[in-house]
């Protein structure tokens, strides 16, 4: 015979009653152990949430955070456990092959389930984090791996780039980039220089950083053009206006005495000499130099030199190139128009600049052994490839590095 439940719970018979209790046993056992379980995953999400933001902290620290003896573990751990003080908890830090990974374990009291001899429960968390550098376009890169003063400024120059990525390779400790003077500023989109710099970095925006990692010539495959073969010997221009044609020009090209010259679309091979140009005008689209044979390949003084690269074929988008051996090149009181990639990475400049040259390039990128800039006035790099109808070589795009909190990723 089934007897209604609420006829049951009314019986008041010594049957009943201990049914009744030996029933609510697990009735109570269960609901509390729910509560206790509960309690324990709700500390399990805090405590991961505590451990991803430790592991994310420890991997986004700074280059040069780096450099003055600060280790990712160090930071993550300190970052956990300001962030969980009042609790209990063990943790554990690894940072190996680029991966900081850590493990957290928290004793979670109970309340019910005591009863039953488990006093605790054990909240536990593990995550790992790693860091692929975002990177960006070339704009201004000093090549040499250990040379002091590769990207230094000297008087009262000062260079504004606010489009550019500046980057150092040197790792000279505290001396590569140097605004020797009070009056030196150097301001690009991102200053970066793996030996640091010093004297007034306080000039340099954004704030200097330390560079990651050494970038290799992000052009090391190009095959630099070669014409042996003397189209002029010895060519001088002084004081006439002339149109030039491409070809190989043999012991240079000296253009000079308030000269007015035109370089056709082409190849201008200067072998054996330096492309000089003194009190003078030269302009042209479509052109590239290519310096072959000599340790000066440039050499422009009290001049104005605008030049655009190509936009087709092999040499699209490269303005000035030539042999990948240890040269100087000298830059004086010019305006220094270039449309297009510099790449002279074994080259040494030194520009002294006068005023504010008028700058109509929409873009140029220097690829260079490194430089010193001297003189007064504001030297101004264009840096907008995306509105120039020249090229910009793929192989520039996404090379340097820039680890920041974006590129800062949980892997686990």
């Amino acid at each position: 015979m089934v007897v209604p439940l609420k006829k049951f719970t009314r019986d008041r018979s010594a049957n009943v009653g201990i049914i009744f209790a030996f029933a609510a046993v697990p009735l109570i056992g269960g609901a509390g152990a729910a509560v206790d379980y509960s309690r324990a995953t709700t500390a399990s999400a805090v405590l991961q949430a505590t451990l991803d933001s430790a592991v994310l902290a420890g991997m986004s620290l700074p280059a040069r955070e780096k450099k003055l003896g600060k280790s990712p573990t160090a930071v993550a751990k300190a970052t956990f456990h300001a962030n969980l003080a009042d609790k209990a908890v063990s943790s554990s830090f690894n940072f190996h092959d680029g991966v900081l990974s850590g493990t957290a374990t928290m004793p979670v009291k109970t309340y019910v389930i005591q009863m039953f001899g488990m006093s605790n429960l054990v909240a536990s968390a593990k995550s790992a984090a790693s860091a692929e550098p975002l990177r960006g376009p070339v704009c201004f890169m000093a090549m040499h791996p250990s040379r002091k003063h590769t990207l230094e400024l000297k008087d009262s120059v000062s260079v504004f780039a606010p489009d550019c990525h500046i980057y150092g390779n040197s790792d000279d400790v505290d001396d590569v980039v140097d605004p020797h003077t009070p009056n030196n500023f150097l301001t690009g989109k991102t200053v970066q220089a793996i030996g640091y710099g010093h004297h007034y970095i306080q000039n340099v925006k954004p704030p200097l950083q330390y560079a990651p990692e050494y970038v290799p010539d992000p052009l090391a495959t190009m095959s630099i053009p070669n014409d042996p073969s003397c189209t002029v010997t010895n060519k001088k221009i002084a004081n006439q206006t002339v149109t030039l044609s491409p070809g190989t020009y043999c012991q240079g090209l000296q253009i000079s005495n308030n000269s007015n010259v035109t370089l056709l679309p082409g190849t201008y091979y200067i072998r054996g000499g330096a492309f000089l140009v003194s009190k003078s005008t030269v302009v042209g689209d479509g052109v590239t130099i290519v310096s072959w044979g000599t340790t000066t390949p440039l050499d422009w003084s009290s001049s104005t030199v605008r030049l655009s690269a190509p936009k087709s074929g092999p040499l699209a988008g490269i303005v000035v190139t030539g042999e990948r051996n240890a040269s100087t090149s000298t830059l004086t009181d010019s305006t220094v128009d270039l449309h297009g990639v510099i790449y002279l990475p074994k080259s040494a400049f030194t520009w002294t600049n006068s005023g504010t040259p008028d700058i109509t390039a929409k873009w140029t990128s220097w690829i260079v052994d490194g430089i010193s800039w001297l003189g007064n006035g504001t030297i101004k790099i264009n840096f907008d490839p995306a509105n120039s109808t020249v090229p910009y070589p793929t192989a520039l795009n996404n090379v340097v590095p820039r680890v920041g909190p974006g590129s800062v990723r949980l892997i686990k």
